[in-house]
């Protein structure tokens, strides 16, 4: 291994690179319905990969500089406001790095603050059906901490070459789908205060806009995850056949290592 990889310079580095592209990324307006509120862009694709390549740290970080400047460049959906453009996918950045530096109870803690935030907010009581696959996606990240469970799925996240393919699919793709939702979720349950208390909308009238979503946001998501996964999985392949190791890897290899003995044990 080269010494430039163990510079302090190095992570911090790669992290403003990523924000360029998460930057870029924001500007270009993604919808496959042609709904979805509006306001979707391939940031919220952008920021699971970012943070599964670069981890919880550099990653969340790395989306935040991104975001924040496309809201003071670009401003896209100012309806929304900063908070919801910068935290949302700053949650799908994080989900994803925790999932694969295996840290899921970090993740369990963002959807259970979401799904509170959502509830207690002047719309939980009439639009709480939109919650049906949020909470779904918080029973599946439970999968990442059931022992027998997690040790596959850890292992399909490192690109093992003894490694099953089926495995790393699933792997990845589950990743990306916990993460999105978890953008998804955090900037709902944030959105329901800003439309009410700072743009005066009538909450009846906003439940019924998140309610006549609550079918098609699942669509978009699931899409966007199936593109998370085949972007996470190219990159993620090529880095494991190169000494270019990222920030997370070295907690990874320390966690299969940790699995592996494990196995020995249980065997």
């Amino acid at each position: 291994m080269s010494e430039f990889k163990r510079s302090v310079a190095y992570p911090w580095a790669l992290t403003g690179i990523f924000a360029a592209f998460h930057f870029v990324t924001s500007m270009l307006p993604y919808s496959v319905l042609g709904t979805g509120g509006g306001f979707l862009s391939w940031g919220m694709i952008s920021a699971p990969i970012v943070g599964f390549l670069l981890g919880p740290f550099f990653g969340t970080i790395s989306i935040l500089i991104g975001s924040i400047l496309n809201v003071i460049v670009f401003n896209p959906g100012e309806i929304l406001g900063p908070v919801v453009l910068t935290l949302a996918p700053a949650s799908g950045a994080l989900a994803a790095g925790l999932l694969r530096a295996n840290r899921p109870v970090g993740v369990v803690a963002i959807y259970l603050i979401g799904l509170v935030v959502f509830l207690i907010g002047p719309i939980g009581l009439l639009a709480y059906p939109y919650l049906w696959l949020h909470t779904i996606s918080l029973l599946l990240v439970f999968l990442f901490i059931i022992p027998q469970a997690r040790r596959f799925l850890l292992k399909g996240l490192h690109f093992k070459k003894e490694g099953s393919p089926a495995i790393t699919i699933f792997s990845v793709w589950l990743t990306a789908f916990i993460a999105l939702l978890a953008d998804n979720l955090i900037g709902g349950a944030i959105g329901t205060y800003y439309f009410v208390y700072i743009l005066l909308f009538n909450p009846p009238g906003l439940a019924s806009v998140y309610m006549g979503i609550a079918l098609v946001y699942p669509v978009e998501r699931i899409i966007a995850s199936i593109i998370v996964a085949g972007v996470a999985m190219a990159v993620g392949y090529v880095l494991a056949k190169s000494y270019f190791d990222l920030p997370v890897l070295p907690t990874q290899q320390m966690t299969i290592e940790e699995l592996s003995e494990e196995d020995v044990q249980t065997e």
